[in-house]
């Protein structure tokens, strides 16, 4: 009577393993960046940074552009970082102005709320603003978004003055809102050629737009004179600094008086967003306006594991956005084998996200990339939001059947039939002297569980007789140990001197 129960449970058994095997496959899904992010997720990210996003995820966007500071460059904030910083070091920067990451023209920008002093500049070397120096060449440029341009908004000031006490004579640098216009005034510090102060004002031509981004940039050529005044690279102004007041004659420097202050102040009163303030020690003949560093931008995601090598990847999905002339190549390669920790050995392939695969190929190991490229004007970038492999999971190997244990004199032998799976690669045995808890290492083959490779039999040596222990049986695939089947029935037997 026991025997025949013995017999139907195995039988029963192995139906429930045979229908098992016949399982529909599980699909799963591996998410990069969206809510999971995109820490340790990405080999390289060459020429992308990590941008906000919608619902506060960051997303990969091409790498924002920016100055560079040079040879020639007296001062360059860029108002990326918290803590403005000139990164050419000549100056330090102090103010209750805050930052913004989400409206710049480049990455964040500085943010004016119409109070009386705004950013104060202060030089911490020798300078073009400090007592005595003289200019040569030099341009002043910086993005500009007024929200309402009000009359007498000032974007910069300086102070400075010609000698000393009663008969100093004050200079000033001024730009500020005129008639929704911008001015650059220049008291008393162009110098004619017979040493005479000016006063020199360059006004814009064209009136602005709130709540628009423009370029504007002031440069001099003390060769010829020439000072001319851009917005958007679209001449305002041209005035001809000579004796002659044309394009010949001996032409006026600037000189900053004995009795000057070093310092600078930035959007006093002012309301709006300022980005990218430079001023450089040349004339600047061709003015980098484009928005980002490089035209391209290449994401190489990590190699994942699907766990089987009969994994099939069914669809990438992806969140992405390319706004006018961007645009994304999305590419993937799967197999079987990876080259180190960072590579599959198999050819790259395009796809269509979020469109399932025709081909639904397979492979345990898979790794994704895609090359962002920004519109030609070098203006906009396309972004990526998360990147989500989709694929399916062939059910695992049915367990061993007909697992039947026979006691030794101290040992045990253990024998099952074989997974009828094309996928089988080997057998693990456990054993332990409590059920269901395989945690012995009596025998001196070594602890529990025992990797016995491609055998279906084995004699577990070393036990201690009279001890009663329990065995389960399981099969692995291609994938290995790690990804096991359920073990088989649990079987047990108790070794004895007296077995025959």
């Amino acid at each position: 009577m026991r025997r025949t129960g013995t017999i139907l449970a195995a039988q029963l058994l192995f139906l429930l393993c045979f229908a098992t095997a016949g399982l529909p496959a599980r699909e799963n899904r591996v998410e990069l960046g969206g809510t999971s992010g995109w820490a340790d997720r990405l080999v390289s990210a060459a020429n992308l940074d990590l941008a906000p996003g919608r619902r506060d995820m960051q997303q990969l966007v091409l790498r924002q552009g920016g100055y560079l500071a040079g040879p020639d460059t007296e001062l360059a904030i860029d108002f990326d970082t918290s803590g403005f910083r000139d990164d050419t070091g000549n100056y330090t920067v102090t103010g209750r102005e805050e930052r913004t990451e989400s409206h710049g023209y480049r990455g964040a920008a500085a943010v004016f709320r119409g109070s009386q002093d705004g950013l104060l500049i202060q030089s911490r070397r020798a300078g073009m603003f400090s007592p005595g120096a003289v200019w040569d060449d030099f341009t002043i440029e910086f993005y500009l978004y007024p929200a309402a341009l009000s009359e007498r908004e000032q974007i910069l000031h300086w102070r400075g003055s010609l000698g000393n006490g009663a008969a100093a004579v004050a200079q000033q640098l001024i730009v500020e809102v005129r008639n929704r216009r911008l001015v650059f005034r220049f008291e008393n510090m162009f110098f004619a050629p017979d040493s005479t102060p000016l006063t020199v004002e360059v006004p814009g031509r064209d009136g602005l737009i709130p709540r628009r981004w423009n370029h504007h940039m002031l440069r001099y050529d003390a060769d010829t004179g020439l000072l001319e005044y851009l917005v958007d690279e679209v001449p305002q102004e041209v005035l001809h600094m000579t004796s002659s007041g044309t394009e010949s004659g001996d032409t006026a420097r600037v000189q900053i008086g004995s009795g000057s202050s070093a310092e600078l102040a930035l959007g006093s009163r002012f309301t709006g967003f300022i980005d990218e303030l430079r001023v450089e020690r040349s004339f600047v003949d061709e003015p980098s306006r484009a928005a980002l560093v490089n035209g391209t931008g290449l994401a190489v995601s990590r190699v994942i594991d699907l766990g089987r090598s009969t994994a099939r990847l069914s669809r990438i999905d992806a969140e992405y956005a390319t706004p006018g002339a961007t645009d994304i190549f999305f590419e993937y390669r799967i197999g079987e084998n990876r080259v180190g920790m960072d590579s599959v050995d198999a050819e790259w392939a395009r796809f269509t996200p979020n469109q399932d695969m025709e081909s639904m190929p397979r492979g345990r190991y898979l790794q994704v990339r895609a090359e962002l490229f920004a519109d030609g004007d070098l203006e906009q970038t396309p972004s990526i939001t998360s990147i989500s492999p989709v694929y399916e999971s062939p059910p695992p190997p049915a367990p061993p059947v007909r697992v039947m244990a026979e006691a030794q004199d101290g040992a045990v032998r253990l024998q099952w039939s074989p997974v009828m799976d094309p996928e089988i690669e080997g057998y693990v045995v456990y054993y332990g002297t409590q059920s269901g808890r395989y945690f012995s290492g009596d025998s001196d083959l070594g602890l529990s569980p025992l990797d016995v490779g491609r055998a279906t039999e084995i004699e577990i040596t070393g036990l201690e007789n009279g001890r009663l222990y329990y065995f389960a049986v399981a099969a692995y695939d291609r994938a290995g140990p790690v990804y096991e089947t359920v073990p088989s029935r649990e079987v047990n037997a108790r070794p004895t001197r007296h077995a025959r």
